[in-house]
């Protein structure tokens, strides 16, 4: 999905792209639902669900941009 479209509740940003394929910015994300998971691992730009928190941070090349990752957890 191009990264001007808004983010589903309940989903995450797992990693982006450069892409010619999305206008403006030319980026473009994958993205999972946590619906039924502990936890996960996210693009820094990425919402962080109600009654989660991040846990942690990390070098990501998956994340265009600030190559920075999160790890979320639920609380």
């Amino acid at each position: 999905m191009c990264s001007q479209s808004p983010i589903p509740t309940g989903w995450v940003i797992t990693s982006s792209y450069s892409t010619s394929n999305c206008t403006g910015v030319g980026v473009a994300y994958n993205i999972g639902n946590t619906a039924g998971q502990s936890y996960a691992t996210v693009c820094s730009y990425s919402p962080v669900p109600t009654g989660w928190v991040v846990s942690g941070s990390f070098r990501s090349t998956s994340c265009v941009g600030t190559t920075l990752g999160y790890t979320i957890r639920k609380a």
